[in-house]
């Protein structure tokens, strides 16, 4: 097959012309049980190596710009997956997923972090019981006390209900 394109093109095509190994595979198991060999042509596109490609860097700008500052991890962790399921990881999918991460962090600033909670200035707030803001704690400066001592992060706290919690009585 290689031979007639060379022919008829003079070079062999290039590599990313290749259809993928899932591709091939859906297409085998379809001639395999009998079916009629239709293909998708969502799944099946020309040029498949560099439909793949291109998709790690749809799903990578998409993360990126709906501002998830974790769109490295969801790119690694739809490697793993690529892998555990026995397709390839090939040197041009290493390469996109290079350049798409690089595209990510480009411009993005250092990360937003949450600024440090004074303490020691919680003893000039009154020590009221009403929240300070609609659907907050009751007691908010004891519960600041208590979230900041058992180093709860924010989403922690803010589900805890009263049932979650235990007391201990000390004599």
């Amino acid at each position: 097959m290689y031979g007639d394109y060379k022919a008829k093109f003079g070079a062999h095509p290039a590599p990313d012309t290749d259809p993928t190994a899932d591709q091939i595979s859906g297409l085998k198991q379809l001639v395999a049980t009998g079916a009629l060999p239709y293909v998708d042509f969502s799944v099946w596109t020309p040029h498949g190596l560099r439909h793949l490609r291109k998709q790690v860097f749809t799903v990578m700008g998409a993360l990126d710009r709906a501002e998830y500052r974790s769109a490295e991890l969801y790119l690694w962790t739809a490697k793993s997956i690529h892998i555990e399921r026995g397709h390839e990881w090939t040197a041009q999918l290493i390469q996109a997923a290079r350049r798409a991460k690089a595209a990510c962090k480009r411009g993005r600033g250092p990360a937003k972090q949450a600024q440090p909670l004074p303490l020691s200035d919680l003893h000039r707030i009154s020590d009221q019981l009403s929240p300070f803001v609609k659907h907050g704690p009751c007691h908010p400066v004891r519960s600041t006390v208590l979230v900041s001592w058992w180093l709860l992060r924010e989403i922690e706290a803010s589900f805890a209900k009263v049932y979650n919690t235990s007391s201990l009585n000390i004599d």
